[in-house]
């Protein structure tokens, strides 16, 4: 969690320095940007941990959120 949060602090003070100055960069493309590495960063991380997708029990899903959808109604 301490890394996570070092990490969305460093890229905002990161995204401060681009978007500062007359030549600064638009906030769309700093946003953009920032969603792009962040793609590159989850995609790596992906491929060296190799996670393993199996299929859900939908019996266990329907029985466990069937109460939280009942309350919302």
């Amino acid at each position: 969690m301490l890394v996570a949060t070092a990490f969305i602090a460093g890229t905002t003070v990161f995204a401060k320095m681009l978007g500062a100055g007359p030549d600064g960069l638009h906030p769309v493309q700093i946003t953009q940007g920032r969603f792009l590495f962040a793609l590159i960063g989850f995609s790596v991380a992906a491929g060296a941990i190799r996670p393993r997708f199996t299929r859900p029990n939908l019996k266990i899903h329907a029985c466990g959120r069937s109460p939280g959808s009942r309350a919302l109604r």
